[in-house]
């Protein structure tokens, strides 16, 4: 039996809250002790003799100081588990305070290079996909959703229009735009680290700024790939689903629908109603959690086939490409959309893939092996 310390902190949707109580459960069955310590409440904190194993979302917990001054998540020698949600440049302020015994879990090859090669991150990272499950199927309904995509959209020049910075700023970032259009697969992130970080930086003298300029290129070009695909969609009868949409000026030649935002724990029955689902994050995120909610209710997940994402599924049996040109989306719906019985059994085979081998006992087994791969055996033993 292990002591595992997991930290507690503030999520939208409360998801990720959420996910730290299922895991709690989850490795107390395994016959672990488990305390879970609620970042806003740290005045009763009471740290137990011995800790074999912390746990944090986004780096939660990693600040924690005792009365010596010490790191709570150094003070036992054991490994501290830390799952990125986002892009690590999201999160680049945080990384450069991990400790040392850190083990990184990220969910996209790309992430993993950049925080290797432009980061220069010296930690243990693992591939994974660590911080998402499928969530639980609901009975079959009507699929009367033909195709459904979730999620904002914005031109890009909209988003940068919002953050004011000098021209030549500008211009960096519409030159890393330019090379991401070209080639989706790779990280524009990365791509400014090494061709416009130093001239900004030279710019704006702070690197805190710089930095900052690096999460505008990630969030820029992650709405770049999905407006570029949505100027080919919206002339078909999908179904768009966010604010965005419903308040989209419409054009000539509009044929979408648009839904207005759920909460999130609406989306499940409304992914069961759908046909295709098209998971629009740029391709050098690889893995997003949407896949795995949109299968496991049998819906046709299409996403932006990647090295990684072809070693998790089988394409074609279990989820479908994205055509890489968006100029080819409304023929390769078309296709997709006549075959209903094909349609059928790559949900159904999609769903069972999910089921087997994405819920939350096969999730927490594989972080536990990853764990017992990284740290020193005596420090660390779950059996």
């Amino acid at each position: 039996m292990a002591t595992i310390v997991m930290f507690n902190g503030e999520s939208a949707h409360n998801v990720i809250r959420d996910r730290v109580a299922l895991d709690a459960k989850l490795f107390e069955a395994r016959g672990h002790e488990v305390m879970v310590i609620d970042l806003s409440n740290l005045q009763s904190l009471r740290v137990p003799r011995q800790i074999d194993l912390f746990i944090g979302y986004q780096g939660w917990g990693r600040d924690i100081k005792l009365g010596d001054g010490s790191l709570l998540v150094e003070r036992f020698g054991c490994p501290y588990a830390v799952m990125l949600g986002d892009h690590p440049i999201q999160h680049a302020a945080r990384i450069e305070e991990l400790p040392g015994n850190t083990v990184l879990f990220v969910a996209s090859r790309e992430h993993r290079t950049f925080l290797e090669q432009a980061l220069q991150v010296q930690l243990d990272i693992r591939l994974f996909t660590s911080t998402v499950s499928a969530s639980a199927p609901l009975p079959a309904v009507e699929r009367d959703l033909p195709v459904l995509m979730v999620g904002q959209a914005m031109a890009p020049d909209d988003f940068l229009a919002g953050h004011k910075m000098p021209e030549q700023v500008r211009q960096i970032i519409d030159e890393c735009l330019e090379r991401a259009a070209r080639n989706p697969h790779a990280d524009p992130v990365a791509d400014y680290m090494n061709s416009g970080y130093s001239r900004v930086l030279d710019l704006v003298g702070a690197p805190a700024s710089a930095i900052q300029v690096g999460r505008l290129v990630d969030l820029a070009a992650r709405y770049q790939y999905r407006w570029s695909y949505v100027q080919e969609l919206r002339k078909l009868p999908v179904t768009f689903v966010g604010e965005s949409w419903v308040a989209m000026k419409r054009q000539s030649g509009d044929a979408f629908n648009a839904l207005p935002s759920l909460p999130y724990e609406e989306l499940p029955g409304l992914y069961a109603r759908a046909q295709i689902g098209l998971n629009l994050f740029a391709p050098y995120f690889d893995f997003h959690e949407r896949l795995l909610d949109m299968m496991v209710q049998s819906a046709v997940a299409a996403t932006a086939k990647t090295s990684w994402l072809s070693e998790l599924f089988d394409f074609g049996t279990e989820l479908l490409a994205l055509p890489d040109s968006p100029a080819d989306v409304a023929g390769w719906l078309d296709d997709a959309l006549s075959d209903q019985q094909r349609l059928a059994q790559i949900g159904a085979r999609g769903r069972a893939k999910v089921q087997a081998d994405f819920n939350d006992e096969t999730r927490i087994d594989r972080l536990l092996e990853l764990v017992d791969e990284a740290a020193p055996p005596a420090v660390w033993a779950h059996g």
